[in-house]
């Protein structure tokens, strides 16, 4: 098996257990808090002083890591569903004699 392949394999099983987690109740927990903790630092952000330098960042921090947890979870379904459609293409091609 080629290192192509086998990456390719890894990444889309590793989208497909992303997928598979955003629907047990505990990865639509995690979400929904990760949502609810990025609303409230947004909120405290917009209410703080901004002159307050350390305050204003550590809540800047505190509102993108919720949405970086977020978007870990998608760049993992979209980079799985990528890698299994290249998979895909390989394996027609292979049987097309074209691989």
């Amino acid at each position: 098996m080629s290192d192509l392949r086998k990456q390719l394999i890894e990444e889309a099983a590793d989208g497909a257990e992303a997928r598979a987690f955003l629907s047990t109740p505990i990865g639509k927990y995690m979400v929904k808090k990760a949502e609810q903790d990025e609303y409230e630092s947004l909120r405290r952000l917009a209410d703080c002083d901004l002159n307050n330098k350390d305050e204003s960042f550590r809540l800047q921090v505190e509102a993108k890591a919720p949405r970086m947890f977020i978007k870990w979870l998608q760049t993992a379904i979209v980079s799985g569903d990528n890698a299994k459609s290249r998979l895909e293409a390989i394996e027609r091609n292979k049987k097309q004699g074209d691989y």
